[in-house]
């Protein structure tokens, strides 16, 4: 069985991600997909809320994809102001999660801003997750899911790097 699990920190493009993949006519890809493949030949499951177990999960190949903590906490204020408190309160965890999967052998680092800018990129990275099907033309990132613009406070970038700080210099 072919199988691939892509998570990461929510607002980094998970659900755009699923949605290009799935363009595979061999492939049946999902967004939060709650059960474990089964009788599936070819599936992938892109899901950021998987980040805390995805160690323990069956799949054969683990992707993170990688966005720098500032442009996480900007989207994530900007879409939905009123979840601030419980974002900066797990978001250390939620890094140490991504952080311990980026140092398995074998994990796929996807970089985000490679993802949404390069057509080139985006198709090798289906390649190595195994999807060689889809042919990718264009696409847009701005037609889902995307945050209005804003800046953060200085306050709010200096808690978010009070918790992240150590992630960026390691993995952005």
């Amino acid at each position: 069985m072919n199988t691939f699990l892509v998570t990461s920190h929510g607002r980094s493009g998970t659900k755009w991600l699923a949605r290009e993949l799935n363009r595979s006519k061999q492939w049946t890809v999902e967004h939060e997909h709650n059960k474990t493949p089964v009788g599936r030949r070819f599936f992938g499951n892109v899901d950021s809320r998987k980040r805390h177990e995805a160690a323990a999960l069956k799949y054969g190949q683990l992707a993170v994809i990688v966005r720098p903590p500032l442009a996480i906490a900007r989207s994530a204020f900007f879409r939905r102001p009123a979840t601030w408190t419980k974002f900066l309160a797990t978001l250390r965890s939620d890094l140490m999660a991504l952080d311990m999967l980026l140092g398995m052998p074998g994990t796929l680092r996807i970089e985000f801003e490679k993802m949404v800018s390069s057509r080139d990129y985006l198709q090798a990275t289906a390649m190595r997750l195994g999807v060689e099907d889809i042919e990718l033309d264009e696409f847009d990132l701005a037609a889902t899911n995307s945050s209005p613009g804003g800046k953060l406070s200085y306050e709010q970038v200096m808690k978010v790097n009070e918790h992240s700080a150590w992630f960026d210099r390691k993995w952005c």
